[in-house]
């Protein structure tokens, strides 16, 4: 299935640089390091939260599939496709992804500070009272900003049953009025 967004390149090049010099022989030799401690936090929290939205599509959204994808794109795509996800959903979780894969793959450490990842979690979302002038208005850590949309997507889409979503159907996410894929 085409991805409908080229992955950032920015993303790919973190992805595929490597440690140089005294940065290899300080990750290899001192583990323990809070530095190291710190990018490894960062890098289980944003596959953990990551793998719970995919797994609550896999559970949630991919029985109403004609056919069941491998891997989260594919999922992610389907399910759009299908009309359960609008194509802005659809954008965000390719991104999310993607700074997942990131974390995943990248031999250097990444933390949510690095400069790549805070750019593109930056623009995941804008908290709704970064916009109201006169109030103060919160500034979240990339990481708290990543693990809040990766709990509004995980509450979306596998709700408490005390608390449906708000179309009644607990497979649906469209909403009226936006855009299909």
């Amino acid at each position: 299935m085409a991805r409908p967004l080229p992955r950032a390149e920015d993303l790919d090049a973190l992805i595929n640089a490597l440690p140089v010099g005294s940065e290899m022989r300080r990750l290899l030799s001192n583990p323990d390091e809070p530095a190291t401690d710190a990018a490894a936090k960062d890098r289980y929290i944003a596959l953990t939260a990551f793998a719970l939205i995919e797994k609550a599509m896999t559970i949630r959204l991919a029985p109403l599939l004609k056919k069941v994808p491998r891997g989260a794109e594919d999922l992610i795509s389907a399910t759009c496709k299908e009309g359960i996800i609008e194509s802005e959903e659809r954008d965000t979780l390719h991104v999310m992804n993607d700074i997942r894969v990131a974390f995943a793959h990248s031999v250097e450490p990444v933390s949510f500070s690095h400069p790549v990842i805070e750019r593109h979690v930056r623009n995941l979302f804008d908290h709704p009272v970064s916009d109201w002038s006169g109030y103060f208005a919160p500034v979240f850590s990339a990481r708290v900003q990543y693990l809040t949309v990766c709990a509004e997507f995980y509450r979306t889409i596998y709700p408490i049953p005390d608390h449906p979503p708000a179309t009644g159907n607990p497979t649906s996410l469209q909403h009226p009025n936006q855009d299909r894929c």
